[in-house]
Formats: structure tokens, sequence, C-alpha cells
């Protein structure tokens, strides 16, 4: 059920994705996301930490699909970004997509709302 609610989710997200990238290039992909997670330098690790968190944090993130997200109370950035990272390290046939959508899918399997609102 978690998946099926997760890759209507992600197809939601992804159809506006794909009208912009005609226009507007996302800017970072899921191989700019590993990268960041993967270099050893501390300041690729905070373009990482502060993406990922980004997405679960975003101003402009729909309420609508944060309520999928339920993060446990305690749980640290650092979770948060091992999460993303992971997903994206295991996950190398979806790298060329966009970052955010990446991010999203895999806080909401990681996550979920016990009540989830239904996909539509």
């Amino acid at each position: 059920m978690r998946r099926a609610i997760l890759a209507a989710l992600v197809l939601a997200l992804a159809m506006p994705a794909q009208a912009q990238s005609q226009t507007k290039p996302s800017f970072m992909t899921g191989n700019l996301l590993h990268e960041a997670c993967t270099l050893q330098k501390a300041t690729s690790r905070g373009v990482a930490t502060g993406y990922a968190v980004g997405v679960l944090d975003s101003p402009t993130a729909s309420s609508k699909l944060i309520a999928f997200i339920c993060v446990p109370s305690g749980v640290t950035m650092g979770q948060v970004v091992d999460v993303a990272c992971a997903y994206v390290a295991k996950n190398s046939q979806d790298r060329h997509r966009e970052a955010a959508i990446l991010v999203f899918g895999t806080l909401v399997d990681a996550w979920p709302c016990q009540d989830s609102p239904p996909a539509q």
C-alpha cells in the first residue's frame, strides 16, 4: 500500500516537473545529490544536508504532499540526509531525475504517516 501511495506521489510530482523541464531545468538531480553525498568534503556534505532538509522544510512544499511524511520526534538532520543519500546510492537507475522528487519519495517511504490522506 505504501508503495502505491509513493508511486502516485512521485507521478504527481513528476508531471509538473516534466512540463517545466522544457523551459526551466532542475538545478539538482539525483546524480548531483549522490556526488554531494559521497565526496569527502565538508562542503559537499553540507550541500547534501541542506538540500535534503530543505525539501522537508520547504515553505513551497504542498501541504497535501507534506501530509504524507510524519518524521518522528528526535530525528536529526543527519538522519534525514542519511536516508536521502542511502536512496540515491542504492537506486542509480533514478539518479537522472530531479533530486526533490527522489528525496520526497524516500522520506515518505522512511516515515509515512499512519493516517495518510488517499493519493488522488
